[in-house]
Order: structure tokens, then sequence, then C-alpha cells
């Protein structure tokens, strides 16, 4: 499927972040003239990397797919045989708490080129909005949704959600749609799943949204925003197709969903969303309430809270009896 956008407005602008002058670039292209299709962010690499090395890394993550519906397309995760994660504002753009389209229109496709896929979903049985999402009127913090399914989508292995903290991981995100490198802005769609590495430097509050950022360093070291300047093998960043998609992060057992893509701004570059400089902000797992409503729609987190808190309670009590001893 070839997509040829005739922009008449490239996103919406708004001063998130305005106590440091950045501006946040909703992850939304709006009306084009001859298209209906909108595109909601994808994945732009390095210039001097081999685009192959992209492919590849994205090669085992079947669970993740384009989540399309009438007028726009989005990335989201299978994470049960009948649940898929989703971004909220892929469903609920105008933060209404009503779906943007009606539910028989939003298909989910997977493989490695969805344009030739056969695997199509177009039976949901519901979507429910984080209501966090509606009261905050539309926070970076609850942009999320779940998707239930009719029947379990078989032959493919669900992604796990984890509650642990990322921080300091080297995580991947995974998408599809536009595409470029940090050197240009990306555009055009070509169905193709992408995926890069990126250091998840930061969690935590800012501008009053509990999030996870990751930057796009460049190779040249001169467009860092959080952590260490140095570019990674496959670093990349979120673009044009893939709002909604997984941040994933490793703890010793495979690579889990830890954040979902929100947003992305660029305070260093010309301000393209895709260029070296990006910042992606995902709405975090580790916030207690998108938990509680993760759970409450059928989600299982690993580890389930209980045992975490058990475990975290250990580990306190191993470091004060060692402080103790000293």
């Amino acid at each position: 499927m070839e997509f040829t956008l005739f922009i008449i407005n490239i996103t919406m602008k708004i001063n998130l972040l305005s106590t440091i002058g950045r501006k946040v670039i909703i992850a939304t292209i709006l009306t084009s003239l001859f298209l209906s299709s909108t595109i909601l962010n994808a994945i732009s690499i390095r210039h001097d990397v081999a685009e192959s090395n992209y492919f590849n890394l994205a090669a085992p993550y079947d669970a993740v797919g384009r989540l399309s519906w009438s007028t726009a397309i989005g990335t989201a995760t299978l994470v049960s045989p009948t649940k898929i994660l989703t971004a909220a504002h892929n469903v609920d753009n105008d933060i209404d708490g009503v779906l943007d389209d009606t539910l028989a229109n939003y298909q989910f496709l997977t493989g490695t080129d969805v344009d030739t896929a056969t695997n199509t979903l177009s039976s949901f049985a519901s979507i429910v909005i984080n209501p966090n999402w509606i009261t905050s009127t539309g926070s970076a913090q609850y942009d999320m949704a779940v998707i239930t399914l009719s029947t379990p989508f078989g032959g493919i292995t669900p992604m796990s959600v984890s509650i642990q903290n990322p921080v300091g991981q080297v995580g991947i995100t995974v998408g599809y749609g536009g595409n470029g490198n940090g050197q240009t802005f990306a555009d055009g769609l070509d169905g193709l799943r992408r995926a890069a590495n990126n250091q998840i430097d930061f969690v935590g509050t800012e501008s009053g949204a509990f999030t996870a950022q990751t930057d796009f360093d460049s190779p040249a070291g001169d467009t860092n925003t959080y952590g260490s300047s140095v570019a990674l093998a496959f670093e990349g960043t979120t673009a044009g197709g893939d709002s909604g998609g997984p941040l994933l992060a490793d703890f010793g057992s495979g690579y889990s969903i830890v954040g979902v893509l929100n947003a992305g701004f660029n305070p260093t570059g010309s301000g393209n969303a895709s260029e070296y400089g990006d910042v992606s902000i995902w709405a975090s797992i580790l916030d207690s309430d998108n938990q509680n409503f993760l759970t409450a729609n059928g989600i299982t987190l690993v580890p389930e809270p209980a045992t975490y808190a058990i475990i975290s309670g250990i580990v306190m009590l191993l470091i004060t009896a060692v402080r103790r001893r000293r």
C-alpha cells in the first residue's frame, strides 16, 4: 500500500513542557487532501547504519502489529491471545471518551510487511479507553487503551507487560509506517516493521506527567538530551507511524513492554520529531494507575504487583540488615 500525502496541517503542537520552552509534537498528522489515512508515529534510524540491521532487530516481534481504521493508522501489541495494548489517542484522539471510529472499522495486522500480511483482525469485541486519559484531558501519563478480541489470535506469542523500573536499560522500540533517518524528516509508508535501540534514560514526573522518555543521540554526539551522548549501534527513535507501539526492556527473561508511545518533541535539531535530538514520550507501566487499568481489563503484569511488593520488601530488609551490621 502506497500513500501520497498532501498535508494541510502537520501535527498539533502544544506547549506541554512550557516551563522549559519545548514544543511537544502530538503524534498525529491531520487531514490530507486526497487521502483519508493519517500517520501516527514510526521508526527513524541512524543515517550511517544499514537499514537491514533495523529490519533484523524487529524480526522477533510478531506480536507488534499495525492498528488501522477509517482515518488513521498506529501501532499496537498483542499482550494475550485476546488482548491488544495501544495508545488511547489512537482510538480517542479528541479525548471525549468515545471511539473515533466504529468498532468494526478497526483492524490489526501483523508481519514483517503488513501490506502483504494475511493476519487481519477486524472482529474486536470492545475497546476500553483508560479513564484517566479522559479525566486528565489527555495526559501522556495515561495514554493507553485495551482492545479485546472476539476470538483468540493464534500463531503468535504475546508480549508480556512488566512493572519493573527500566531506567538504565537499553530499550527497543518497534513500529511501522513513516521511515527516514536522523538527518531527514521521516515520511512515506511502506508497511515494513522496523525496530531500534534506545537507552531508557528517564522515568519520572516532568511538567506534571509521569512518563518514560528516550532521546535520539547523533553519532557525532552533539544532540544529547538525557544520559550518555554516545549513540548505540542501532540507535533510533519514533516518527510518523508507531503511536501506541511498545517500549521494550529485558530484565533477564526476555523483552517485556514497559511503556506505550504517546508523542515526541525535538529540543535540539530543526524541530522535526524524527531527527537527531528527538525525545520520545511513553506512558509508563510503572505508574500504579496504569497498572490498575491494565489488570482491571484482563492484562497480566509481570511480576504480579503483590509478588513484586513482597520481593521489594525482602530486598529492603536485607539492605537494612547489612547497613546495621556496618
